[in-house]
């Protein structure tokens, strides 16, 4: 170090020593002495020193007070759009020489790989580097894929782009297309909430578009009484949106309020605070792109509410371990039965302002007011009327049926069940168990107990003869 100091000294070379990650000569014991080596020759003035570091970095440095002294500091701020697209276009030649190609980007081109990388990229990432990198990989992936093309001339395309960027984030090779027609199918089965559904679907619909750029999550509410089908749209949702099981936290669970390290992890000095255990959200650090389920929101403590107020304000999630959680490409939906009196179908697309001060109304016993208008679409679903409920029960007993059938073939399941039969259960099994309160949640275990009963006196006549299906 020392005769790196008479190297740097010799005022007629003007020579200029630069550092690195300057803020690693306070991180290990080690390194501190080349600091203390350093201090003489920076206040005498022989050398000129330039380090570098990030904002949060930095504070390593402030613990030596005296080295701050001899520095500077400059804050380099994050390059602008402008900027940016201007260093994007002077790589041109680094490109085309570098992938040995043909290769142009037009200042329009340049304007929508910013934008996308802007929009795609994961939290934390800056410009110019999160476009530079977007430029880079999306011409190493159009080399590959023309890589039978002895000319090599590279055009990239919005969609490949972004199919690039979504990689850089996700980790997936391509993204899961939203598909309107699939996702509607799916909601089909949830019988009842014609006018839910519709206005959810097209608010899918626009979101999957990217019309707007935003760097917070979609969120919806979705308000009713227990049964009547807002958790099992949240999955359909997940399972068409996202192509997996939505994140999912019970939230009575966290009815008190340091539930919340539960969730951010403990604060350091606590027990568990160098727990590697898994926290919830930690899926969204490898891929951002999911669906997550606050499932019966009003019964966690409002302290642990008020923690999710900033993520749809923000979009991010800072944990105790201060690693940020990236929030912005995921729909959040939080379910809800409280205020289950409102009578409005859908508060939406289709919405009044009168119904929606009612409703905000009603919701401001359970939660903050500020949280309610945090979130992007709120729905309340219908109670289950009797003629609803004698739906899903037939809809449930045909498609358990059909289950048998396939798994147990060698059963007679269409004598078991003639339609006259059919009809007849689906009749009684409503007079017995419906109950508005209750919404769906008896059918499933008044057909199950209903076919059960048919199967077992079915094998009371058969027990001589009949021998399961070891397959």
């Amino acid at each position: 170090v020392k005769m790196l100091i008479n190297y740097m000294s010799d005022q007629d070379e003007k020579r200029i020593l630069f550092i690195d990650e300057i803020h690693m000569l306070f991180q290990e014991k080690a390194y501190r002495i080349v600091a203390q080596i350093l201090k003489p020759a920076l206040s005498r003035g022989k050398i000129k020193l330039i380090g570098a570091t990030t904002t949060q970095e930095a504070n390593l440095i402030d613990s030596d007070p005296a080295f701050c002294r001899r520095m500077t500091k400059i804050i380099v701020d994050e390059a602008d759009h402008e900027q940016t697209v201007e260093i994007l276009l002077s790589m041109n030649e680094h490109f085309a020489s570098h992938y040995n190609i043909s290769f142009a980007l037009s200042r329009s081109k340049a304007e929508r790989i910013v934008d996308i990388a802007d929009e795609f990229c994961y939290s934390g990432s800056h410009r110019p580097d999160n476009a530079i990198t977007l430029l880079d990989r999306s011409i190493a992936s159009a080399v590959v894929k023309n890589a039978s093309d002895k000319k090599m001339k590279i055009t990239l395309t919005d969609r490949h782009i972004k199919e690039t960027a979504f990689r850089m984030t996700s980790g997936h090779s391509t993204p899961h297309a939203f598909n309107e027609r699939a996702l509607r199918r799916d909601l089909s089965a949830v019988c009842g909430q014609e006018a839910v559904i519709d206005d959810l679907v097209n608010a899918l619909k626009l979101h999957s578009l990217h019309i707007r750029p935003t760097k917070k999550p979609f969120t919806m509410l979705f308000i009713g009484p227990s049964g009547v089908g807002k958790t099992e749209v949240a999955k359909i949702i997940a399972k068409n949106c996202a192509g997996e099981k939505p994140i999912t936290l019970n939230m009575s669970e966290f009815y008190y309020d340091a539930g919340i390290n539960r969730i951010i992890g403990s604060p350091a000095g606590y027990l568990g605070s160098d727990s590697n255990v898994e926290l919830p959200f930690d899926k969204l650090k490898s891929n951002p792109y999911q669906v997550i389920l606050l499932d019966e929101f009003e019964k966690c403590d409002r302290a642990v509410q008020r923690l999710f107020m900033s993520v749809f304000d923000e979009g991010v999630l800072t944990t105790s371990q201060g690693s940020v959680i990236d929030f912005s490409k995921s729909i959040i939906i939080a379910t809800t039965n409280a205020s289950c009196t409102a009578k409005s179908r859908s508060i939406g697309f289709n919405s009044d302002s009168t119904s929606e001060t009612q409703l905000i109304s009603d919701l401001s016993d359970y939660f903050d007011v500020e949280l309610i208008n945090r979130f992007s679409q709120k729905y309340t679903f219908s109670e289950i009327s009797r003629s609803v409920y004698r739906k899903i029960v037939e809809k449930r007993l045909a498609s358990e049926i059909k289950v048998i059938k396939r798994l147990h073939p060698e059963l007679n399941m269409d004598s078991l069940f003639s339609a006259d039969e059919l009809a007849k259960a689906v009749d009684q099994i409503t007079a017995d168990t419906y109950n508005i309160k209750s919404g769906a949640r008896p059918a499933a275990t008044a057909v199950s107990k209903f076919i059960d009963s048919k199967l077992l006196s079915h094998f009371s006549r058969m027990a001589k003869t009949y021998r399961p299906n070891q397959n």
